[in-house]
């Protein structure tokens, strides 16, 4: 599929296309904050990691596998098809269950924009959806129950025949490239999404995208898969499986179908389904099929809080997290290994390369060579959990500074939510991805109290000065001075990034200049946190 495909100008502004009364693609620009978006970025693309499928539903439109030599493809949510007989949960949630929820605010937010912007639309939707059990859907969702994700995908012209009629799809972009129009040549149009922008669509109709010419482009696509209408809950369909209770319409007695179907049991007996991923997590799910609202109250759950300090080296931020580790008592260190998001990472022909070095040295090969910025790698993080009933996103030496990632501390932070109340983020490596990581948090009663440790340059520089001769070391060179007022700035920018831009609560925003000893620091924020966890738990609506 080429530009030639279209005889519109590809559309660049919120407008809706439809065909003989009946939808067929909008363009809404500039609805998902990019916070949003960059924050998940990582673990979206991490999902697609399988080769892409040559194979198209349209005559003349497969491709080759030179074309897609680079494009990668996954799934999320649950499926069934002509070749499953029983309903399935993709493989990556069954194993990634946290950050499968960790997904969930945005799947809400696409789902809240479908009603706010198409509500009619969005009704039949829901009422269509309202078919398919709750333990076979998208995360939280009322209108969805699983995710394409692709990467690097020039799909070319197709349909989506697995898709329920009557129902819309949704997609989102992240990255930034060139090409890789978004079209349904049938109608000669094409649209020119951008990160931010939402599409949706009818994906019963013939669409694809244009050719990329550079850069990295990562489509995550909301849709109802047809073949779960009807299918009863995980329980039922786990009855099934064991007994090889095949409706009539099922009967196929070709080896691959009767090997996945080995392969579904095995999926379904692990009990793996929105809701019991919910219950892990404690978050509650939207309506049941059979109610009339799409927003139902649900019970409390215990608060939890993150004191997340920020402020440059010297400022004083790993004596206080001991003050509320009590000194690091009984400190019991984990690691695990995580798919982290390299910014200064490279990628070419396969391969990955630390630095720019090895990367101009492997360019010198023979060969064809498309390098790339950024790769996802494995990395092994760290967390503590403290004997009075707190954790720490690093380790006990020096706190979230041993996690060289942000990704990393995110994931550390989401390990330690989940065995402690009280978590401390202390490093100097905070970002704005630390910001947009709590903010948008699927843990739904989470409290946050964000503090500033703000000293003067002199007195960070001669606080840092002491440490190394502590240490026997070398006096500061003048780079390490220079560093040590960098991450000053970098404390100072993340604090006001903080206050403006995160808005969930409960929350806390304290600064403490100089002048304080870290006991009664130590003091004023233990009451902050008290404060937060003896408030009235909020009444969590399922969104």
């Amino acid at each position: 599929m080429s530009k030639a495909d279209f005889s519109l100008p590809p559309l660049q502004r919120s407008r809706d296309v439809e065909f003989n009364g009946e939808y067929i693609c909008g363009l809404r620009k500039h609805m998902l904050p990019l916070q949003l978006l960059r924050q998940h970025e990582t673990i979206l693309r991490s999902i697609a990691t399988s080769p892409a499928g040559i194979l198209r539903s349209v005559p003349g439109a497969n491709r080759t596998t030179e074309q897609l030599k680079n494009a990668r493809e996954g799934q999320l949510g649950a499926f069934k098809d002509d070749r499953f007989p029983y309903p399935r949960i993709s493989r990556w949630c069954l194993d990634h269950p946290r950050e499968y929820v960790s997904l969930w605010p945005l799947f809400a937010k696409i789902e809240e924009i479908f009603q706010a912007t198409l509500p009619e639309l969005y009704e039949r939707q829901r009422q269509l959806v309202s078919r398919i059990n709750r333990d076979f859907r998208l995360g939280k969702s009322n209108c969805f129950t699983a995710a394409q994700l692709n990467r690097e995908y020039d799909t070319g012209a197709h349909r989506d025949n697995g898709n329920l009629a009557g129902t819309l799809s949704a997609m989102v972009l992240i990255g930034g490239w060139e090409g890789c129009l978004f079209g349904l040549p049938r109608f000669g149009i094409a649209l020119k999404p951008e990160p931010g922008d939402l599409v949706f669509f009818d994906p019963l109709q013939v669409h694809g995208n244009t050719h990329l010419v550079s850069g990295t482009r990562t489509s995550l696509i909301l849709f109802v898969g047809k073949g779960l209408v009807g299918c009863g809950s995980a329980e039922e369909e786990l009855g099934r499986a064991r007994s090889r209770s095949f409706p009539s319409s099922e009967r196929v007695l070709k080896t691959s179908v009767r090997i996945a179907t080995d392969q579904d049991q095995a999926q379904l007996e692990k009990g793996k389904t929105a809701p019991s991923i919910a219950k892990e997590f404690g978050l509650t799910l939207g309506a049941k099929p059979d109610e009339e609202s799409t927003v139902n109250k649900s019970g409390t759950t215990m608060r939890k809080i993150v004191v997340a300090i920020t402020g440059g080296s010297g400022a004083g931020k790993t004596t206080l997290r001991r003050q509320f580790t009590d000194g690091d008592n009984g400190a019991e260190t984990r690691t695990a290994v995580h798919e982290c998001w390299f910014t200064n990472h490279f990628e070419c022909c396969a391969q990955q390369f630390k630095h720019q070095e090895e990367l101009l040295q492997h360019q010198q090969l023979p060969g064809e060579h498309n390098p790339q910025r950024g790769v996802c790698a494995p990395y092994e993080v760290k967390w503590t959990l403290f004997k009075n009933g707190t954790a720490v996103c690093g380790n006990a030496g020096t706190g979230a500074d041993s996690n060289g990632n942000i990704d990393a501390i995110n994931f550390a932070i989401d390990r330690c939510l989940a065995e402690r109340n009280v978590v401390i983020f202390d490093g100097v490596m905070a970002s704005k991805g630390l910001v947009d990581h709590l903010q948008n948090h699927a843990y739904p009663n989470l409290g946050v109290v964000w503090v500033h440790l703000d000293v003067s340059p002199e007195t960070a520089i001669l606080r840092v000065l002491k440490r190394r001769q502590e240490r026997g070391e070398m006096e500061m060179s003048e780079a390490t001075k220079q560093g040590v007022l960098a991450f000053r700035l970098r404390g100072k920018a993340i604090w006001a990034y903080a206050k403006e831009n995160y808005f969930r609560t409960p929350a806390r925003f304290v600064i403490f200049p100089e002048g304080k000893t870290p006991e009664q620091i130590y003091q004023q924020l233990s009451t902050e946190v008290q404060t937060l966890v003896a408030a009235e738990e909020q009444n969590i609506v399922a969104a």
